[in-house]
């Protein structure tokens, strides 16, 4: 057992990350035609000169505006102008003066730009952040994917046949994940799905614990396996250090910091976070335990709640639900 608490702000972190995200069709091209523009006339632009661009420029679909406001690259104002977003403005993303910055240096083909809608799209769509992490090599067939993914709770979001496609096409557009001959795996890993990963993995290794010494061997192997081409660039997720202390080294952990970051930016699986509650819930000399018991009730809750919005129940919900259960 480790010396960690449960505090009333990590319980308000974990209740806003069931909310899920609003997304649809995404097209890389259009949002980083869109990005570059912008930069290219002063970074900001009235929305009848938005509309006047729309009319004069190849895009694929109209919903490029909206879903960049989504991703973190712009915002509105009260006016309807739309401004290129800075680092400030959305915490754990890439701003779209960021983007714009790498457009400009290194033109709008380069691979980092995608890398940058990657992060930016799986630290916002989070169901797909366990559905990459299924995508073990040499690959995983698409129907084997379907088998475990469709119509289930995923993250916090059902996941039906129309978004599990979606996804699987956006993912590729953005290269993180490829096909290969023997299915699917991640091609190139940006932070948010580089540092989820690594949470889960410590988590399952520290058996729910946080703030416990594991060996970083076992931690670092286990990454390198699912995704050997990654971005760990901490830096944009608001950490001036690796999240892992001894990451590469002899031990690896988790400071309580490092949690409340990763959490307070929505990169711990809602799984894990009930399993650490449960972990907290059963150590009777923990001074936390009875805000972890009453998370754990609020969550499932909430996730309940959530679930009659569903068109039809998800397959895994009862599964999902038992590690919400209070324990004896």
């Amino acid at each position: 057992m480790s010396d960690f608490v449960w505090k009333e702000e990590f319980t308000e972190y974990a209740i806003r990350n069931l909310k899920h995200s609003t997304w649809a069709y995404v097209n890389p091209p259009d949002i980083l035609k869109t990005i570059e523009w912008i930069q290219q006339v002063g970074g900001n632009v009235t929305s009848d000169e938005f509309v006047q661009r729309h009319k004069t420029v190849e895009i694929i679909h109209e919903d490029y505006r909206h879903i960049s406001i989504h991703l973190g690259l712009l915002t509105k104002s009260s006016g309807g102008s739309l401004h290129l977003t800075d680092r400030l403005s959305r915490p754990g993303f890439y701003s779209g003066k960021e983007l714009a910055a790498s457009i400009e240096d290194c033109g709008i083909d380069n691979p980092v730009n995608l890398n940058i809608l990657g992060h930016n799209f799986t630290l916002y769509v989070r169901e797909s952040l366990p559905f990459c992490c299924k995508l073990m090599r040499p690959g995983v067939p698409k129907d084997y994917l379907e088998t475990v993914l469709t119509d289930h709770y995923v993250f916090n979001q059902k996941l039906n046949q129309f978004k599990f496609d979606n996804l699987l096409r956006i993912l590729k557009k953005l290269d993180v994940i490829e096909e290969t001959e023997k299915g699917f795996v991640v091609k190139h890993a940006p932070p948010a799905l580089t540092f989820y990963y690594i949470a889960s993995e410590y988590f399952f290794l520290a058996l729910n614990n946080v703030d416990v010494k594991i060996k970083a061997d076992d931690l670092l192997r286990e990454v390198h396996n699912l995704i050997p081409n990654r971005k760990e660039d901490f830096t944009v997720l608001g950490f001036e250090r690796f999240p892992i202390e001894g990451w590469g080294e002899n031990q690896a952990w988790m400071t309580p910091q490092s949690f409340e970051q990763l959490l307070h930016i929505g990169l711990i699986d809602p799984l894990c976070i009930a399993r650490i509650l449960q972990t907290i819930v059963r150590d009777k000399k923990n001074p936390s335990q009875d805000l972890a018991h009453s998370t754990l009730r609020q969550l499932g809750k909430r996730i309940l709640d959530h679930v009659e919005g569903f068109r039809g129940e998800p397959i895994n919900m009862p599964e999902v639900l038992r590690e919400y259960e209070v324990p004896d």
